[in-house]
């Protein structure tokens, strides 16, 4: 009697048992584009309006170092909110929602704007520093926290505790969601390059601009990927693609 396609998997100690759940990238990655296209009309004109607030704010102080803090600050903070209502939108498509609006997914997040921000704020520093000294920390920081935003957004956490759900649910698949994490940036310097090759040859307003509509199409993809990547995690860790409900509730 022949094994069946289960049965000829084989663990490491010989008994026979099925490949255990992994990470896809590539699954990831279709699934984020499946989403971005089926509601492109509500993420691309909200991720253009992020995108064109934070090139003029950048445009027009770019000659006084001294508001530089403060411009890469606004960054962070408009990087976070939308990433947090990229992700809202992800929880509705699960949910089965079919239209969203902008104006829904902004109400969704902002009781947790300001643990999105925090959340960007303490990653971004302690990643920075783990790329300046040794950039290996950096790289382990990012995987770690690769879906910290998520876990706020769908679990309603603290932003150190969403920190650790990060951690927590990234554990065991480390080096699947690292190769997400990479696929996620040669896509966007794929795009980058491609905007800084058209900018080039269309003047400094024209490709500025042309630069600008590029980079709202890759802000919504890599804020997408998040959002898929917690599902996948979540329901490889629980069994099921649903938030626990309660789960850290509350803030710090």
């Amino acid at each position: 009697m022949r094994p069946t396609p289960v049965a000829r998997a084989a663990g490491p100690s010989g008994m026979m048992g099925a490949m255990p759940p992994m990470v896809d990238p590539a699954a990831t990655f279709r699934r984020a584009f499946e989403i971005f296209r089926a509601h492109f009309a509500v993420l691309y004109p909200a991720a253009l309006v992020f995108a064109l607030v934070d090139a003029m704010v950048s445009f027009a102080v770019r000659d006084q170092a001294e508001l530089l803090p403060a411009t890469l600050a606004l960054s962070l903070v408009l990087n976070a909110i939308f990433q947090g209502m990229v992700v809202e939108l992800v929880r509705d498509v699960r949910d089965g929602e079919a239209d969203v609006s902008v104006g829904q997914l902004f109400r969704g997040i902002s009781p947790v704007a300001g643990r999105l921000v925090a959340v960007a704020l303490v990653s971004g520093i302690a990643m920075g520093i783990g790329f300046v000294l040794l950039v290996v920390p950096g790289l382990i920081l990012m995987t770690i926290w690769a879906v910290a935003a998520p876990v706020v957004v769908m679990e309603r956490t603290g932003a150190f505790a969403s920190l650790d759900r990060s951690r927590e649910l990234v554990r065991g698949h480390g080096w699947q969601v690292f190769l997400t994490l990479l696929l996620m940036l040669l896509f966007t310097l794929g795009v980058g390059f491609v905007a800084g090759l058209v900018a080039l040859g269309a003047g400094q307003v024209a490709g500025s601009f042309i630069e600008v509509l590029l980079v709202a199409l890759v802000t919504p993809v890599t804020a997408l990927v998040a959002g898929v990547l917690y599902l996948r995690l979540l329901e490889i860790r629980d069994g099921r693609a649903e938030v626990p409900r309660g789960y850290a509730a509350g803030g710090e």
